[in-house]
């Protein structure tokens, strides 16, 4: 498994520990337990079972079993409604690729997270590398998904760029990241 992002780590670490957290296509767990040892209250989940496997089973030891089965879930792409409106503080979707596997995805999946935050929330998007299909070992992080293009679906989603799409690198993997926030009148600035 891929370390956690040390960016998004780092922008988290200025967060109140009581903000509710959706790890939105956690994987293998690559963030959930990171910031379930920073404190947060994080629910994840994923639309592939394996994965949600392993994710509850490298969250057990910090928070039980019981806890682990009730926070990370297999949600299908078409089964978020298990969460309620307005019901996190933050989401962190991370290379969420069960429910953005192409990247054409991306502005139906901001529209739900617009949905899923509290007003006033905040949205961590990135999209890691794939290998690109001409075969020439090159990786490109989801070609339809530009800095340009992830800020327009954010926008049409009814959120605001807080830190602009950018392309960027951690881990040696190449990819396009985002901070969106839901901005509501009586959202204090």
């Amino acid at each position: 498994m891929s370390p956690p992002s040390d960016h998004l780590l780092r922008t988290l670490a200025a967060v109140p520990v009581s903000s509710n957290i959706l790890d939105l296509g956690c994987g293998r767990g690559r963030h959930t337990a990171p910031l379930l040892r920073l404190g947060f209250p994080v629910h994840a989940c994923d639309a592939r079972p394996s994965a949600v496997q392993a994710a509850r089973d490298g969250v057990t030891a910090l928070v039980g079993e019981d806890t682990a089965e009730h926070c990370v879930r297999v949600v299908p792409p078409d089964g978020f409604d298990v969460y309620p409106d307005d019901a996190f503080n933050w989401i962190v979707a991370f290379d969420p690729t069960a429910y953005a596997p192409s990247g054409t995805e991306w502005p139906d999946l901001l529209r739900e997270m617009r949905r899923l935050l509290a007003p006033g929330g905040w949205a961590y998007v990135a999209a890691t590398g794939r290998a690109d299909p001409s075969g020439d070992g090159a990786t490109d992080p989801t070609p339809q998904l530009t800095p340009t293009r992830l800020d327009a679906y954010g926008e049409e989603a009814g959120l605001a760029a807080s830190v602009a799409a950018e392309r960027a690198e951690e881990h040696g993997q190449p990819l396009v990241r985002a901070i969106f926030r839901y901005v509501t009148e009586a959202t204090p600035r």
